[in-house]
This record gives structure tokens, sequence and C-alpha cells, in this order.
């Protein structure tokens, strides 16, 4: 597969630059540890390598496009990261060189060059990396709802180098990034939902573990009893006995159904924690705590506040005060890393 292009182009849309040669490896590493901070935290493995962090990225309205290069890192999203960053995005990574090792939630996972593995931020996950080339893609969930319905599958997904459609896509996102620096605004805006769809429609067609589709056909019983699940999540009462009813399937099939989701009561605690810490996170909104608590299903907002520290190791408060205090700015041309990390926000709240 080719090598990226210039990151020294000059673009029209906004843009933000880390060049490594001319900051120097320390202050680099620095300001990248900033802009990425809602998506994971970044150390270095303590590998001697002189390769510094070089990165290039494009805010596409909404969907994020950027190309990096960097030495051995540690990349982590922890628990109580995903309570506060505010983002509920799903990340797409084509590794050009080098490539990492690590685990996604429960799944372990491992990537060399030519493939493209996909992040869902609204879990967990740790890698520790090579020296490293990367094209990554960030943009929210809703975008890619059209086109793909079970998330809970995609967290940790490795496409194969050498596969056709894994190919397709590669060869796609890097012809992207060289033209990144034409584009208007408008024709970014296009090429961002062209992007989610050709990687939507590569992503459905992918077999999923034990050879089950990620997305095609008829919705699987999982697709369906999360659908089930959101769209009556302010009901303290949803259990397992009032879903497989509705359904119409058996406890025993509703079980099996939740089995990779740690089972039902699981999958619906999970879905009112995760849904209510990106609420608490979001800049725009100022409910109170107990308000956030009766919309996401909790019997109390003291009943709130120990799930929510028991899952994320943090407060409410805390994770509220946090986003609060990341206010997105929409800010036009290059911006700094600070910026960058505002530029995240905006996917979800533009």
């Amino acid at each position: 597969m080719s090598s990226l292009g210039d990151l020294n182009s000059v673009t029209a849309i906004p843009t933000f630059r880390i060049d490594g040669s001319a900051l120097g490896a320390d202050v680099a590493l620095k300001q990248f540890q900033v802009a990425v901070e809602d998506v994971f935290s970044v150390e270095l493995t303590g590998d001697d390598d002189p390769v510094v962090v070089d990165l290039l990225s494009w805010h596409l309205g909404k969907m994020m496009l950027g190309v990096f290069r960097g030495p051995p890192l540690i990349f982590r999203r922890s628990a109580a990261l995903v309570a506060t960053s505010g983002l509920d995005h799903i990340l797409i990574q084509l590794y050009l060189e080098g490539g990492f090792v690590g685990a996604t939630g429960t799944r372990s996972i491992r990537v060399a060059a030519g493939d493209i593995c996909v992040f869902d931020l609204s879990d967990t996950l740790e890698t520790r990396s090579s020296c490293f080339a990367n094209v990554s893609l960030l943009f929210p969930r809703d975008e890619f709802r059209p086109f793909l319905q079970d998330f809970g599958r995609l967290h940790g997904v490795v496409l194969a180098a050498g596969d056709p459609l894994t190919d397709l896509l590669g060869e796609y996102l890097l012809s992207l990034t060289r033209r990144a620096a034409l584009l208007s605004v408008r024709q970014a805006m296009l090429a961002a939902g062209a992007t989610v769809a050709l990687a939507g429609a590569v992503l459905a067609g992918q077999p999923a573990d034990h050879d089950r589709r990620i997305a095609c056909g008829q919705p699987s019983d999982l697709r369906r009893i999360g659908h089930y699940v959101d769209a009556h999540i302010a009901d303290p009462d949803l259990n397992a006995a009032q879903i497989a009813s509705h359904l119409g399937i058996s406890r025993s099939a509703l079980y099996r159904a939740c089995e990779s989701a740690g089972g039902v009561a699981n999958l619906i605690r999970r879905r009112r924690l995760t849904g209510a810490a990106l609420q608490l996170a979001d800049p725009i909104k100022r409910e109170r705590i107990s308000e956030v608590a009766c919309q996401w299903g909790f019997a109390s907002a003291a009943a709130f506040a120990r799930a929510f520290r028991e899952a994320f190791g943090i407060s409410p408060r805390n994770a509220r005060e946090r986003g609060n205090a990341l206010v997105a700015a929409h800010t036009d041309g290059l911006v700094d890393a600070q910026g960058f990390a505002n530029w995240m926000r905006l996917l979800r709240t533009t």
C-alpha cells in the first residue's frame, strides 16, 4: 500500500498540525497528549526509538481525518475516560507502518501494516504500538447507524490486509489524505458522507466472531434487544421478562443473545451508564444530576451515583465538571492542541 503524502500541505478547511521535527520529541509528545486526551491517554513505552510524533488532521464537519507518525507508544482508554470524555464515536485506523498489540474490552487484538482496525469509544482499550504510521478517522456513532447497528461487535474488529475490501477502503483513505488540502468546506462535508458510507458498507460485509455477520439481512436478536432497551431505557422496571415478552422470544434465547454483552442486566446497566456519562460530559447540556439519573432509568440520584462511581471510578459531578470545562468553540484555520481536542466535541454537538 502506498505511503502517506506530504504532511506539510496547506488546506482551506480547519487544520491541526504537530511538526515533531521542528518542535522536538518532548514538546511534540506533550502536544499530542493534550490533543487526544478525550480519546486516550498516551505514554512512551520506554523503547529507545528516535522517531517523534508527527500529525496532520482536518476537520470535515462531522468527521475528522488525520495522518499520524509516532514512536512506540502505549494508548489507554479507561472506564473513567469513557465516562468523562463526552465522545460517542467510532474510530477507524489504517496502519501503514508498524502496528500494535493489546486489548479492546475483553477482546485481544493485534494489528500489522496494511490492516484496518475499528474502535468503539464507548468501551475501554489498551494497546502498545511499535514505531508506526497510520490514517485515522473519527466520527459520531449516529453517522454510522444507516449502515451498521450491532456496534457491540465492532470494538476491536480488524480487517486484514490483502482482503479486497480492506485494500479498497485503505486506498480510498490514502487518496482522501492526499486531496484533503484541496477541498472546500462544502466538498469536505460531501467527502465525509461518502467516507462513512464506504466504511459502513465494508464493515457490514465482514464476518464477526463465530462467523456471524456484523450486519446484513434481518436484524440480529442482539440488535433488536438493543433497540428495545434504548427505546425504554428511562423505565426503571426494564428487565429480561419485559424484553422477552415484547420481542416475542424466549428467556433462554434472550440470555443467549446477550451472553457476549455480559448478560441482560449488564447490557441494560452499561447502556444506561454510558448514555448518562456522555450526557453529563456534553458541554451543551446542563441538566441536574438527578434529572440525568431519571432520564436513564435510575430509581434515584443516590443509586445512580453509586452505580456510576462503581463503573467509572469517579462521581457524576466530576464527570460533568470536566465536560463543562471543555466547552467547544469552532475555530477556523490552524488550531492548537486544545483546539484540536475541542473539535471532537463539535463532531457530536454540531
